[in-house]
């Protein structure tokens, strides 16, 4: 693994292959559940969404430009509706 030096050429370029990877990733998510949801196993909420469901709050708190994946956020959305999920999953915001 490479070290990632702020405000270097190579750095960015990095973060840059790195963020187009997790996008292709989500896009992958955003597919299935817009075909399979509205939760990762189906029409229940299982242990499949807890760690999806802390991937999913990383991509929506690390603030860089992403694609739209509607999918995805209707998903983020009913997970906050938990409460477990707002303490734990999103570190205790609403």
């Amino acid at each position: 693994m490479d070290l990632i030096v702020a405000g270097s050429k190579d750095g960015l370029v990095m973060v840059e292959a790195g963020a187009k990877e997790w996008a292709g990733q989500m896009g992958v998510l955003e597919a299935h559940l817009a075909a399979n949801g509205p939760y990762v196993m189906g029409k229940d909420f299982t242990i499949g969404d807890i760690p999806v469901g802390l991937v999913v709050n990383r991509w929506f708190s690390i603030p860089f430009q992403k694609p739209e994946f509607k999918a995805v956020s209707g998903y983020y959305d009913r997970l906050a509706q938990r409460q477990p999920y707002r303490a734990h999953g999103r570190n205790g915001t609403p």
